[in-house]
């Protein structure tokens, strides 16, 4: 393995990811590809029944989201801090698009991405850029959730010692 891709939405299970594929690129001697995509939409008005579309900013993707772009430098960093050779991609468009795009033209072995646990209802109707990409890439997919999954109770914890109801 030696290119690892992890698409970054700073949800909360961003710490996550980031920590997984630091794992991940140690063990193997891995480089770290941190994405984010913003979905851009070019501003559109009307003039009677004509559309307009109106020109974007001239300032660069950083230059307009400069939150965002901090953020990802600030992984980066992190990652690089530790040992990691670490890049970033910060690119708009379509997020399924730009993780299929991003994962052939980087060559990655990996692709890391989150599961914000929503339920069976949520992603039926929404959909998930995640189940996207499992859907149409290639390249082998790690899944991490967004909370560590919670080892279930011994069955013994369940019993009571004491009686539910009291007899007369």
């Amino acid at each position: 393995m030696k290119n690892l891709l992890v698409p970054i939405d700073f949800s909360d299970v961003s710490d996550r990811l980031v920590a997984t594929a630091e794992k991940q690129a140690t063990a193997f001697g891995a480089k770290v590809w941190l994405l984010h995509c913003i979905s851009e939409y070019p501003a559109l008005s009307a003039m009677g029944e004509i559309p307009v579309f109106l020109p974007s900013s001239s300032l660069a993707l950083p230059g307009r989201y400069p939150d965002e772009y901090r953020q990802l430098a600030k992984l980066t960093s992190n990652l690089r801090d530790n040992g990691i050779d670490a890049e970033l991609l910060f690119v708009s468009g379509l997020p399924t698009e730009q993780i299929l795009s991003a994962a052939d033209d980087h060559q990655a072995d990996l692709i890391i991405m989150g599961s914000h646990g929503h339920g069976m209802l949520y992603e039926v109707v929404v959909g998930t850029v995640t189940e996207a990409v499992l859907h149409r890439t290639e390249h082998p997919t790690l899944v991490v959730p967004s909370v560590a999954i919670k080892e279930p109770k011994p069955a013994h914890t369940y019993l009571r010692e004491a009686p539910l109801a009291t007899p007369y």
